[in-house]
């Protein structure tokens, strides 16, 4: 069996991160082009995840990707996509705007 790829294993993590109340943001909402950073944010507009091609970024919608810091989560190829929200979850309620 092949191994996911980073590519996969994100895109499991966004739709899970969807079913949870997140908004989806994968294209431009002017030119409907895809994002080259594509981003989630909580249901409660407080937090950001940026989805690049081998991390993921947590940060504040209002200082946006500048001001984004990577999230330690292991290699997500390898980890279930419930644990890796799960510990999404952990990070973000701890973190301290």
């Amino acid at each position: 069996m092949a191994q996911t790829t980073y590519r996969q294993a994100q895109a499991a993590i966004v739709e899970a991160l969807r079913s949870d109340g997140w908004t989806v943001s994968l294209r431009d909402s002017r030119t409907f082009k895809e994002l080259k950073v594509p981003y989630v944010t909580s249901a409660d507009g407080d937090h950001r995840l940026w989805f690049k091609a081998q991390a993921i970024y947590h940060g504040s919608p209002r200082t946006g990707f500048g001001e984004a810091r990577s999230m330690w989560l292991g290699d997500i190829r390898n980890v279930p996509t419930k644990a890796v929200v799960d510990e999404i979850n952990r990070q973000v309620v701890a973190a301290r705007w």
